[in-house]
C-alpha cells in the first residue's frame, strides 16, 4: 500500500500518538495527512465524583 491517496478524497484511518498534554498528534496511514485530536471531552472531569457516590455518603449500608 505505497501508493498514496489524494488527502480531499481520502476516507483517514487515522493513526494517534500516545496522549501527552491536550492534544495527540494523528498521521492517517492512508494518504500520509497530519491532524490533532483533544484527549478529552470539553467539560468533562475526571476526577469529579460520580453523583451516586457524593449521595451516599455518610450512610451505612
Amino acid at each position: 500500500m505505497d501508493k498514496k491517496i489524494n488527502d480531499e478524497n481520502c476516507v483517514h484511518h487515522w493513526v494517534l500518538d500516545q496522549p501527552n498534554g491536550p492534544l495527540s498528534a494523528a498521521l492517517c496511514k492512508l494518504c500520509g495527512g497530519k491532524e490533532e485530536f483533544p484527549n478529552s471531552l470539553a467539560g468533562s472531569n475526571w476526577t469529579k465524583p460520580s453523583a451516586t457516590a457524593s449521595s451516599n455518603k455518610g450512610k451505612t449500608v
